[in-house]
């Protein structure tokens, strides 16, 4: 049992040197110097998406921007008892206020 241990012991440090070479990527100037090539690299990237959102921004503000009228769907106008005012209208629904109360205005 004991040169089972000492054998192990023995191995151990040889097996750490081995996987420390393994692991190893350069000295530390490469490292430091992969490090700064990284960083310019990452400037660069940041600084050419902010071109391109600027040439976007600039496409979409050249455009003329359109305002669509979605359809009624009418399951948005489910209602099972009227309001309680005059026009059957929302709250929020200008135009057909404004068709009510012209409505109003012509049969007076």
């Amino acid at each position: 049992m004991n040169v089972l241990r000492n054998a192990v012991r023995q191995a151990a440090p040889a097996a750490k040197r081995v996987q420390q070479r393994m692991m190893s990527g350069g000295s530390q100037a490469e490292e430091f110097a992969a490090a700064e090539q990284y960083k310019t690299i990452s400037k660069g990237m940041v600084a050419g998406v902010g071109v391109l959102l600027l040439i976007n921004g600039a496409i979409q503000a050249g455009t003329p921007h359109h305002h669509h009228e979605h359809p009624k769907l009418s399951y948005l106008q489910i209602r099972t008892k009227p309001y309680p005012w005059d026009c059957d209208c929302g709250p929020f629904e200008g135009e057909c206020w404004d068709k009510c109360n012209a409505a109003k205005n012509a049969s007076h």
